[in-house]
């Protein structure tokens, strides 16, 4: 139960339709990991009311529920993803919802990077804004970096429910990535239509802003935090932005039996220290890998202008090291603390502009009531954003 005024209280009540009418202020319901098992855990597509609940939870901790092959499979205790309760079959019932993600971050530590977060297109960044732009679908989902989407069809943007004539359907989408992008898939009823394949976009002699990871971790503290003080200075060229790519420690399920220490395991102290046009600092707390498949890294994201010729200058925890865009794009680097089974750090590959971002319209004629349509964008790193769709009554 989402609101966005101060007084909501805990209460219980038999139906998401009880809920939102007694809690006695303004309210949605969320459908929360919705993909488990019919009729154990997860939603209940018989019983949907999108009136009551406009927003359905599309990737989170527990996976993603987009639909059946879809990255992120469920293996949180609660059992596997079940193709009958996923995102696809509830548009396949014809309901109207708004994509979401949500960290569900059970150690307290929300936003944790790549377990799932939620955009909204507002105008301003605001309460009332974001709450308007939340109860009218206004929505995407991103598993976990923060791919910038839009998305609309004649001028009716994501969320919209639009009457159908027989006028022709410009689509017009752009996608800003955070990483080289793999594909963008637009769909009609589930099926697609048009696809940018990612293989062919490649780096442009007339790019001028590129995009550099710097990932930090790795090491065998598994209960201490280990601490990175990092700075990026840049020469003949501007920091645009930095995006926070920070995690906090993954419990999986917390129990009501472990001590009281677990109440402040995710109090970390990361955060961006400040970001100016030729410098950013940041700060992270990492630990030790859960698995070879599970990582417990943290990054940031630069966005530089410059060109092939500017030069970026790294520290480290006073490791110092200095490469030009240019030597970034053909090899990143990294380097580690100590000898052996160290914490370490990684500079990624740089990204130049045309491999991030796709900007395109093209037209479907052969419109009928009925249609919806959507976009799902995935990177080479894994990451995905699910965009909600645009439908016609």
């Amino acid at each position: 139960l989402v609101s966005p005024d101060d007084t909501l209280p805990l209460i219980y009540r038999s139906s998401p339709q009880e809920l939102k009418d007694d809690c006695g202020c303004r309210s949605v319901t969320v459908a929360h990991h919705i993909g488990y098992t019919p009729g154990y855990r997860g939603i209940n597509w018989e019983e949907f009311d999108e009136s009551v609940t406009p927003l359905v939870e599309v990737c989170s901790k527990h996976g993603c529920a987009m639909n059946e092959t879809a990255a992120y499979p469920y293996y949180h205790n609660m059992g596997p993803r079940d193709s009958r309760n996923t995102v696809y079959e509830g548009l396949r019932r014809g309901y109207h919802f708004g994509f979401t993600g949500s960290t569900d971050h059970h150690a307290g530590y929300p936003g944790s990077y790549g377990d799932g977060k939620m955009a909204v297109l507002t105008d301003k960044k605001d309460r009332e804004s974001i709450w308007d732009a939340m109860i009218n679908r206004r929505t995407y989902a991103v598993t976990g970096d923060r791919i910038l989407c839009t998305f609309d069809i004649n001028g009716f943007v994501m969320g919209s429910i639009v009457k159908h004539t027989s006028a022709p359907r410009e689509i017009h989408y752009s996608v800003k990535a955070c990483y080289p992008i793999d594909k963008i898939v637009i769909y009609k009823n589930l099926e697609p239509i048009h696809i940018t394949e990612g293989l062919f976009l490649k780096p442009d002699k007339a790019d001028t802003r590129f995009k550099v990871r710097v990932e930090t971790g790795w090491g065998n503290n598994k209960d201490e935090p280990y601490r990175f003080t990092c700075t990026a200075h840049v020469d003949d060229g501007k920091i645009l932005d930095i995006e926070p790519c920070f995690r906090g420690r993954s419990v999986l399920a917390p129990s009501a039996e472990e001590d009281d220490s677990q109440d402040e395991i995710n109090k970390l102290d990361n955060r961006i220290l400040s970001c100016q046009d030729n410098v950013a600092a940041w700060q992270c707390e990492t630990f030790k890998n859960l698995s070879t498949l599970h990582p417990q890294t943290s990054a940031v994201i630069l966005e530089i202008e410059g060109t092939p010729e500017t030069t970026i200058r790294f520290d480290i925890n006073g490791r110092t090291n200095s490469r030009t865009i240019g030597e970034l794009m053909a090899a990143g680097f990294s380097g580690h603390m100590k000898p052996y089974h160290s914490q370490a750090f990684k500079v990624h590959t740089a990204v130049s502009a045309s491999q991030y971002t796709v900007e395109k319209t093209f037209t479907d004629v052969n419109g009928a009531a009925g249609d919806f349509y959507h976009m799902e964008v995935s990177q080479l790193n894994g990451h995905w954003a699910y965009v909600t769709p645009v439908w016609f009554q």
